[in-house]
């Protein structure tokens, strides 16, 4: 008996010599009366300062906590726990620990691990995870993180705009469901090659139809890709309404020059017209009504030439007063040479309509539309 209980304190003190954790036997009044190499480590005092001083003094009696631990083990007579203990050098450190009331030989025995650095990197996690959420809530542009099925399982109030979708709508569902049919062989052949931004058509939650880039990093995470998207819908039309304006421009400047080369020969018919009546002399009555057929034809198409200048060179938009009638009118004479060309008639009817206030060329303009 006597030897094993000798094997069995030695194998006890080579564990309690070498363990990693901290292990300190103390009594009812928290006076420490054994500890390991370990401990005087972790309490940042050479052993044997370590042995003659008392357990309490490492913790705030007064903290709320503390209090309530300690009653806890002298209730239950165990304990398993993390306290802030501060250590005589001025640091504080986060330590788990488990107590055993009576363990050895009536005495009291605590294993403690240092749990700081777990508890620093934590916070750390938590700050970061934070910062991202800051970022991921309030991006510009569209974030929704997918999994290896395309389906989505987070998405950022961006993102639910531009799909026009509730968050707890837009989860689940699967990404490609949303790309437009004939992007759709495109989407996954993209997905698939890993390609840089590249623009696909996209039908939202309510129907409409845009235009998005999207960019997408898969794996950012173990089986979680992360998807960019961006809304080109506005900035397209925009790029589409310049290259009309563009091309209007052209064409406005073409129909201005062509109309300018008909209006000189036109001004020297007249010139020679008016000659030509003038040298006709005494027989020129019986030749009147051709010339001012003539004349009145010139006017018009005259008038045709300022109409289509007008209507081909932007102007500034004054709004005035206009007469409805007279520009009807005026439209119907613009387009009755056309017409005429087709074999159509116009057979227009006016009434008395009261003025309104508008830009009469560009109303002109819905006429001739």
């Amino acid at each position: 008996m006597e030897m094993n209980l000798q094997r069995s304190e030695e194998r006890f003190r080579a564990i309690f010599e070498q363990a990693h954790e901290a292990i300190i036997i103390c009594d009812d009044f928290g006076n420490i009366l054994r500890a390991n190499p370990a401990a005087s480590r972790t309490f940042e005092l050479p052993l044997h300062d370590l042995v003659h001083a008392n357990l309490l003094q490492f913790i705030d009696e007064k903290n709320k906590k503390v209090r309530r631990v300690l009653c806890q083990f002298f209730r239950d007579g165990q304990i398993r726990d993390e306290l802030t203990f501060h250590m005589p050098n001025g640091e504080t450190k986060q330590l788990e620990f488990t107590s055993k009331k009576g363990a050895i030989n009536g005495y009291h025995l605590t294993i403690f691990r240092n749990v700081s650095e777990r508890r620093k990197m934590e916070k750390q996690l938590r700050e970061q995870e934070q910062k991202f959420r800051s970022v991921f809530n309030h991006a510009m542009d569209g974030i929704v993180l997918i999994d290896d099925k395309q389906r989505i399982f987070d998405a950022n109030p961006a993102a639910c705009r531009i799909f026009a979708l509730q968050k707890e709508q837009l989860m689940k569902k699967s990404l490609h469901t949303f790309i437009a049919s004939n992007d759709l062989n495109k989407f996954h052949m993209w997905l698939r090659n890993e390609e840089e931004e590249k623009e696909f058509a996209l039908i939202d939650g309510e129907g409409k139809k845009k235009i998005v880039e999207l960019s997408f990093k898969p794996n950012i995470i173990e089986h979680v890709g992360l998807m960019m998207v961006r809304d080109m819908t506005e900035k397209k039309e925009m790029e589409e309404q310049l290259r009309k304006s563009d091309t209007l421009n052209v064409v406005g400047q073409l129909a201005a020059g062509i109309a300018h080369e008909i209006r000189n020969p036109m001004t020297a018919l007249k010139g020679f017209i008016q000659l030509l009546q003038g040298s006709i002399g005494n027989d020129c009555e019986q030749y009147d009504m051709y010339f001012h057929v003539i004349m009145s034809e010139l006017k018009r198409i005259e008038s045709i030439i300022t109409e289509f200048l007008v209507l081909a060179k932007p102007q500034a938009i004054h709004y005035e007063r206009g007469d409805v009638v007279k520009i009807m009118q005026e439209t119907v004479d613009l387009l009755s040479v056309q017409a005429t060309m087709h074999n159509i008639q116009i057979k227009a009817t006016y009434e008395q309509v009261p003025l309104i206030y508008c830009e009469p060329k560009q109303l002109k303009q819905v006429f001739i539309n």
